[in-house]
């Protein structure tokens, strides 16, 4: 069943249970009149009524216990997919065109395909990088990583040798105006409470701690950091996956975002409220946990994290 965003308002407006998970609660356009008509048409509404099994299905995405959101972007290419799941039913919402097309009790098969489509399915990874970091240590690892795939690209159509260290003055000079298309910048503008680093200096003080990176009269990454960098040099498609849990009045939120260079090349990044895990997963491994997350699992409430700004509408 597809329907319109006009419908899916009318239908908030005349089914009053809600909560804030739900659908219902989370579109509100402007009608243009012919709703309740459109509405009959499709077996919605008979009568100005709920026809038979609807209110089922309203119940399941107006009032959802877990529900997931998944939006990807490919270039100019937008996916986007919603599951709302209450009383061992799921109803998946696919974005076609501007309007949602609901499969009900799906059991998600068929999506396993179109992620394959998206991401290649691969098993292998060019390199296997696991970091666990505070957030200037992410913000200032991220702008390295920015200088690194900006020289090796300046250097490709010369065939010039790229700079494999920094002095920290240009990367505090490179924090202060990151490029658009940057992973500094698609940090502090995609998630919540990031800015600049408040302490350069003791954020690379701390990479280096940790073996990330060598600290000397310039900056350079670990052999096996800098190949990474190198690898990210192009992103193809940026993913957002979020799960949300709704008990009595508390929302529990676990939420990652893939960052996808080539079929081997796929960077996870999520936010915990003690820190950042950045990490390289395979693409089977990316697909297998967007698989995993639209089942709308159920999560430890202890184990919440850190809400992203939105890149897409909720729905």
């Amino acid at each position: 069943m597809e329907l319109t965003l006009e419908e899916i308002t009318y239908l908030g407006r005349i089914f009053t249970n809600k909560n804030e998970l739900g659908l219902l609660s989370n579109i509100n356009v402007a009608l243009k009149g012919d709703e309740e008509k459109s509405l009959a048409k499709k077996g919605v509404l008979s009568d100005g009524k709920l026809s038979l099994g609807m209110d089922e299905f309203l119940k399941t995405i107006s009032m959802p216990e877990r529900c997931c959101r998944f939006v990807a972007q490919v270039g100019y290419l937008t996916v986007e997919k919603y599951t709302y799941y209450k009383e061992n039913r799921i109803v998946l919402a696919q974005n076609s065109q501007g309007n949602l097309l609901f499969s009900i009790d799906s059991d998600l098969k068929e999506i396993k395909g179109h992620l394959i489509d998206l991401y290649g399915g691969s098993n292998l990874k060019t390199i296997t990088i696991s970091l666990w970091l505070q957030r200037d240590e992410l913000l200032a690892f991220a702008a390295l990583v920015d200088l690194y795939r900006k020289e090796e690209l300046m250097c490709y159509p010369s065939g010039g040798q790229a700079r494999d260290s920094f002095p920290i003055d240009e990367l505090r000079e490179y924090i202060e105006k990151p490029t658009k298309n940057g992973l500094l910048n698609f940090l502090i503008t995609n998630f919540k409470n990031f800015s600049s680093p408040a302490n350069l200096e003791t954020a690379v003080a701390e990479l280096a701690k940790k073996s990330l990176l060598i600290r000397g009269d310039t900056i350079r990454f670990s052999q096996d950091v800098l190949l990474f960098a190198k690898n990210f040099l192009l992103i193809h498609s940026v993913s957002l996956l979020e799960i949300l849990n709704l008990t009595g009045s508390q929302i529990t939120i676990s939420a990652a975002v893939f960052l996808n260079s080539s079929v081997h090349d796929v960077i996870r990044i999520q936010l915990l409220d003690n820190g950042v895990n950045l990490s390289t997963v395979t693409s089977q491994e990316q697909i297998d946990e967007i698989l995993w997350a639209l089942n709308c699992p159920e999560l430890p409430q202890e184990d919440s994290s850190q809400r992203l700004c939105p890149t897409a509408g909720r729905r």
